[in-house]
């Protein structure tokens, strides 16, 4: 099966299934695939149990992931979605709301 663009939106919508509400942040951070060493990554959006960030590490759909947030430490997540250089993943726990207020500061 090809896979197009409009192919590859889609599948971008079919996992938009938010048990909570993302915010808008500028969140430069690590990113390390399972096995792979760290590369950069800036999150755009972020929520209590997931992220959209851009990286120009190739991430394929559902890789482990650890995330570096600032102020929390490493996070471990799961890709749902890869396109281009855009990923959407969802944290294996959510972040406790304590421990989530404390990314405020970088909310855009």
């Amino acid at each position: 099966m090809t896979t197009t663009p409009a192919t590859m939106a889609s599948r971008v919508f079919a996992v938009d299934r938010r048990s909570s509400e993302r915010v808008d942040v500028a969140l430069w951070v690590r990113i390390r695939v399972q096995g792979q060493p760290e590369h950069p990554a800036r999150i755009a959006n972020i929520s209590r149990t997931g992220f959209m960030a851009m990286t120009p590490c190739p991430v394929f759909d559902y890789a482990p992931v650890l995330v570096e947030l600032p102020r929390i430490g490493w996070v471990r997540a799961t890709t749902l979605w890869s396109l281009g250089d855009r990923i959407g993943g969802e944290f294996e726990q959510p972040i406790a709301a304590d421990e989530f207020a404390k990314l405020r500061p970088f909310f855009i």
